[in-house]
């Protein structure tokens, strides 16, 4: 069985056209995978969606509740190419490494190779009015232990 879009019938933008399918079913059911879900009917429908990267990598957000503010996040992989963030409206925004510069410790990169500062993306998110991601968080600590500070 093929993946399948499933059509988001009799739903339309303000302008009067179809909005398109957004919705992937996977072939063995049980999982619905969204690359922007910023038309779904609800917000609560977020929470049990797996929310996609542009590389089609699912994104790493533990939430519990209506998303009540942005959430800062990573693509569930061993490398990160930048951020994401998924705005209480289920939009998906990329956030490149560089916008964490002026959030570093001083005299530290805002990165390292494929991982964010953890210093830094604490800051951001703060500043911002952003969740980070618990998850993502630790992910995050964990890789730049690894490749930046070598402790391992």
């Amino acid at each position: 069985m093929s993946i399948d879009r499933y059509s988001v019938s009799g739903r339309y933008d303000g302008d009067g056209d179809e909005i398109p399918p957004i919705i992937k079913i996977s072939p063995t059911g049980g999982f619905v995978y969204h690359r922007d879900v910023k038309h779904l009917i609800n917000k609560e429908d977020i929470l049990n969606a797996i929310l996609l990267s542009d590389r089609s990598i699912p994104l790493v957000y533990q939430l519990n509740k209506k998303i009540d503010q942005p959430v800062l996040t990573v693509e569930n992989y061993c490398k990160w190419y930048e951020l994401y963030l998924i705005g209480v409206d289920g939009s998906i925004k990329k956030i490149e490494f560089d916008e964490l510069q002026e959030y570093a410790p001083e005299n530290q990169s805002a990165y390292c190779d494929h991982v964010p500062n953890p210093h830094a993306v604490t800051k951001y998110a703060v500043k911002l009015g952003y969740h980070l991601d618990e998850q993502s968080y630790e992910m995050i600590v964990g890789r730049w232990m690894i490749e930046y500070k070598g402790n391992f």
